[in-house]
């Protein structure tokens, strides 16, 4: 059929089958030859459809093009106009993308209500990317009237609420469609609830929601039963933040510090590449580093299974940006949250948290889906050597000379209403004091303003400073008197550089993780004077310190004085410690495991190719069986590289069940006794073997019938045939694959002879004209006819 007799649906059938086959440049190249030589009305959609393969490949300038030859040919379609706008944001034109998704919401609405989904989706798209730009205001606006259009979207009203914790419009939760504030509350992100409550209850199930709703578990994780045995511990530390981010800025030195006789790094990174002196830096720390942002979630985790990892350190937790489903293939045997999410992440294949006594008290260790591993001292690890600019005069920054200034470098949405009433009246008792504070934005700093104002504080007693360089942004700290920590979210990077930094911080200690990490800093610094327990005491002890200079003094010195001795500013010693703790944590599973391994059914996967046990049966894909899988080829990194003629790597009665998928009809016929017996072997006394392979006796039926090259049925790789059964798949072999060849065969009884020859005590085959094939099951014992009825049920049911 040539191109101009081929219909649409045609042309999309054929491209389909293309695509099935992963032959996508062919799908361009055909689509491109149909619109060539046909110019129909409708020829709309294929030059939509263009434009979707185009983006598909990241050629995003002539997928621009194929969406507005779509709209040429008919300008109302909304879709073409919508990709176009999906397009320039992947190239980075930000601003032509924001206008070609506002110019849609102008479109008459007659005929944005021919497409509501879009409309919606339009509203959605814009308000995250004016996020994305900081223009919170617009950002909340367009949100809020997608809420308004369909109040069912828990992601949006997620990124609505937080908006309005960044912007300090106060109170967070306000009037919105049909919406109650528990359904907001529900719906608050990890971040957003570390900042709302210190209930590690709620926190939990807030996690728990979240994993239920955005995380795919996987029932055949990558790794299981499993101890490498390498002479080094493999650590992966895994992150999006390898770069001039909090994380990092904290982390650094302990790259660095690590014992390379004991353990060999790993960094796994989809981080921005922002040029920074700390990406350089982490970079060069690493024994190896891997970027896996352009990966997806299954391709990530099959990369760092293939490098064997012993213990796989998340440093993002459910954080923005996080990537849950890689920890949810279980890529290593080991696998432990750090810091970058300061709660329980409720993450099913997250084995432990790090953590310190202060941090996760006995009392709240149930609202933790993690294990707790505890630092003998602090939780958290530091940078020594954080680079401070020349110090500052408050002139520079706007102080006043005289003025007691207390501050704040927190994150603005971690500040909550009733927090900063407190703050006011601090204020209010503290005349000669002035609150320095970040400008994150210019929202949060006209409506804290204008909040000081209704409290009877004069608004230029709040002082706000840009967001600066590192060292200019540590030597600020020398500038001010003290600093007031956030609650129910305190200070994690912020606290340790005020810390460092010689500055008295004042913290509110709660029940939660995210509310007790400052007061894990001052228990250790010997400064527990600093921690209070209620907003009452923390107004109290603030007023104090305002007006005890001397002592502030003292406090300053102190911290100055214990900084070079002591935790967690001792960064070798706690580079040991966490060391331990790794290094308990893997002893700990290993142990676990090894008594585990006692009850699991070890299964021989012979010819997996690039397949695990979802190309078996159903019965082997529960955690009762440890899959091993064997292969002749190392590009498909099997666990065991073996041919089914020669086992010897494996051990007599060494495995429960051995199954064969298409695999004997590649030997030759002498060949197929020599592996029935090796399957024999290594199967314990107990265990059975499953083979599949082709049904001469229905193939050749149809050769009789003159149906050699008739297609039989549809596989993945294609149509089958007669011819493809008898010899092996044409199209396979005809681009070199000669192990594709078929060189022997069976029907129902003599795969049913071959068995028993070679000693399996008793055999069932089933022969399945319809699909051309056999199912055989063989027991190494001759089962009694109860149990050999209940094996066959349970097996061959699956077929």
């Amino acid at each position: 059929m040539s191109l101009t007799e081929l219909t649409i649906p045609q042309l999309f059938q054929l491209a389909d089958q293309l695509k099935a086959n992963r032959k996508n440049e062919e799908v361009v190249a055909l689509y491109r030859a149909w619109l060539a030589v046909n110019s129909v009305t409708t020829a709309y959609a294929v030059w939509f459809n263009l434009g979707v393969e185009l983006g598909h490949l990241k050629r995003h300038e002539e997928a621009i093009e194929a969406y507005r030859a779509a709209i040429f040919c008919y300008p109302d379609f909304l879709p073409a106009r919508f990709n176009i706008g999906a397009q320039l944001e992947q190239l980075g034109r930000t601003n032509e993308a924001l206008a070609t998704w506002r110019a849609i919401l102008t479109l008459p609405p007659e005929l944005l209500d021919t497409d509501p989904a879009l409309h919606q989706l339009t509203l959605n798209n814009l308000g995250r990317l004016l996020e994305i730009e900081r223009e919170y205001p617009a950002s909340e606006a367009i949100l809020a009237e997608s809420l308004q259009r369909d109040s069912n979207q828990p992601h949006v009203l997620q990124h609505w609420l937080h908006l309005r914790q960044k912007q300090c419009a106060w109170p967070i939760c306000i009037p919105l469609a049909d919406l109650t504030p528990l359904q907001m509350w529900q719906a608050a992100s990890t971040l957003s609830t570390l900042a709302l409550t210190d209930d590690p209850e709620w926190q939990l199930e807030g996690t728990q929601r979240f994993i239920a709703n955005k995380v795919t578990l996987i029932d055949m994780p990558l790794t299981n039963v499993r101890d490498y045995a390498h002479p080094r511990l493999r650590l992966g530390y895994l992150s999006s933040d390898f770069c001039l981010h909090p994380v990092a800025l904290l982390m650094a030195e302990l790259f660095e510090l690590h014992d390379r006789d004991r353990f060999e790094l790993y960094g796994f990174c989809w981080s921005r590449e922002d040029g920074s002196a700390m990406r350089r830096r982490i970079i060069h720390a690493m024994d190896h580093f891997i970027r896996i942002g352009d990966m997806d979630d299954a391709r990530a985790a099959q990369c760092i299974r293939d490098q064997e990892i012993d213990i796989l350190i998340d440093l993002h937790g459910l954080t923005s940006g996080a990537r849950p489903n890689v920890l949810a293939y279980r890529p290593a045997p080991v696998q432990i949250t750090y810091l970058g999410l300061p709660g329980t992440s409720g993450h099913p294949e997250l084995d432990y948290v790090i953590a310190d006594n202060y941090l996760i008290p006995p009392e709240e260790i149930n609202y933790y889906s993690e294990r707790p591993l505890y630092m003998p001292h602090c939780f958290q690890v530091c940078d020594r050597q954080r680079e401070v600019a020349p110090p500052q005069q408050r002139a520079e920054c706007q102080l006043p000379t005289d003025a007691f200034v207390f501050c704040c470098f927190n994150n603005n949405y971690k500040i909550t209403p009733e927090l900063f009433a407190v703050w006011m009246r601090i204020l209010h008792h503290v005349p000669h004091a002035v609150l320095w504070l970040l400008a994150d934005n210019p929202q949060a700093q006209v409506n804290m303003k204008t909040a000081a104002e209704q409290a009877g504080i004069t608004p230029e007693r709040l002082i706000f400073t840009t967001r600066v360089a590192p060292p200019v942004y540590l030597a600020r700290y020398a500038l001010a008197d003290v600093f007031l920590d956030t609650f129910p979210f305190n200070g994690g990077t912020t606290a340790n550089d005020a810390l460092w930094m010689g500055l008295p911080l004042l913290t509110l200690s709660g029940r939660s993780f995210a509310s007790r990490m400052a007061g894990s800093l001052l228990t250790t610094l010997g400064l527990a004077e600093l921690i209070t327990t209620s907003l009452d005491e923390y107004e109290e002890r603030a007023v104090y310190l305002a007006n005890t200079p001397d002592y502030c003094a003292t406090l300053r010195q102190h911290l100055q004085t214990r900084r070079d001795h002591s935790r967690p500013f001792d960064m070798p010693q706690q580079a040991r410690d966490l060391e331990t703790l790794y290094l308990s944590a893997y002893s700990e599973r290993l142990m676990q495991r090894a008594a585990q391994a006692q009850t699991i059914k070890r299964l021989l996967h012979v010819g997996c190719g690039k397949q695990n046990r979802t190309a078996t049966l159903p019965l082997f894909m529960s955690n009762e069986w440890l899959e091993i899988r064997c292969d002749i080829d190392p590009d498909v990194k099997p666990d065991v590289l073996a041919s089914m003629t020669d086992l010897r790597v494996l051990n007599n009665q060494s495995v429960d069940a051995v199954f064969s998928r298409h695999n004997l009809e590649h030997l030759y016929a002498h060949e197929v006794s020599i592996a029935l017996k090796e399957f024999w072997r290594v199967l314990t006394p107990t265990g059975f073997v499953i083979i599949i392979c082709p049904d001469l006796q229905s193939v050749c039926a149809q050769v009789a019938a003159g149906q050699l090259t008739t297609p039989l049925y549809h596989a993945p790789v294609g149509v089958i045939t007669a011819l493809d059964i008898l010899y092996g798949l044409g199209s396979s072999i005809a681009a070199g694959n000669q192990f594709m060849a078929h060189r022997t065969g069976f029907t129902r009884d003599t795969l049913i002879t071959a068995l028993k020859t070679a000693g399996f005590g008793r055999v069932a085959v089933v022969a399945r004209a319809a699909e051309f094939d056999l199912w055989a099951i063989a027991t190494k014992a001759p089962l009694n006819d109860a149990n050999w009825t209940h094996l066959c049920e349970k097996l061959l049911a699956t077929q």
